[in-house]
């Protein structure tokens, strides 16, 4: 145990933990006993949780403090609302630097380093769209699924499949409408794994669609 976090104890656990950085293995062995939620820490989960902290060579999308300051481009964002097409009452969970609300005119929004918590948001609203930190992509998705009945929130592919998020989108009886590839912005990480936004709606019942932007985002 590392503190309160398991160790690898299979040599599959241990190689692929050799992949990451030595300074940057405890974060990545916290994340992945989170991501597991008191089941079993496989290399799968410790290959996800380097992910999802952006460790590629070194390069990470979360920072050291666990602060993510990873700001979505004008273009992107214009893309996804453009494409999901949110409508009625709509919250922008962690606005940064405001560019789903410069194509949002009129959402509410929250931000934490101007004093206003999602985590602590009260209040309903038809759509939550945005760019969630990483690192906390489960809390921020639970709330959204408490206070609104459409989420499309960027991620990473694997994020959304996580089983105990699966398990949350189950109990609170959303389910995955839509998965739509994302370019990956230049300015961001390079890792190897596809960026998305991902559309859960309560009640949904139907299938997942896998869909792709059409063309690159660009500025206009």
């Amino acid at each position: 145990m590392l503190g309160n976090t398991p160790l690898p104890t299979t040599e599959t656990q241990a190689r692929e933990l050799t992949r990451v950085p030595q300074a940057l293995r405890p974060e990545v062995l916290r994340l992945a006993a989170q991501i597991a939620n008191g089941g079993e820490l496989t290399a799968k989960l410790i290959r996800l949780a380097a992910s999802e902290l952006g460790v590629d060579g070194g390069i990470r999308l979360v920072p050291r403090n666990g602060d993510d300051r990873v700001q979505t481009p004008d273009p992107l964002a214009r893309a996804v609302v453009e494409h999901f097409l949110p409508c009625g009452r709509v919250v922008e969970p962690s606005s940064g630097n405001g560019a789903f609300l410069r194509v949002l005119p009129g959402a509410d929004w929250y931000e934490i380093d101007k004093g206003k918590d999602f985590l602590k948001a009260e209040g309903r609203w038809d759509w939550a769209v945005g760019n969630p930190p990483f690192s906390q992509f489960r809390a921020f998705l639970q709330k959204a699924m408490q206070v609104a009945d459409n989420v499309v929130f960027i991620a990473l592919a694997p994020a959304w499949f996580v089983r105990a998020r699966q398990e949350d989108m189950r109990q609170a009886r959303f389910a995955l409408v839509e998965l739509c590839a994302l370019p990956i912005p230049p300015t961001w990480p390079q890792f190897g794994i596809e960026l998305t936004a991902g559309w859960a709606r309560r009640g949904w019942q139907g299938s997942i669609a896998h869909t792709r932007l059409l063309e690159e985002p660009s500025g206009r």
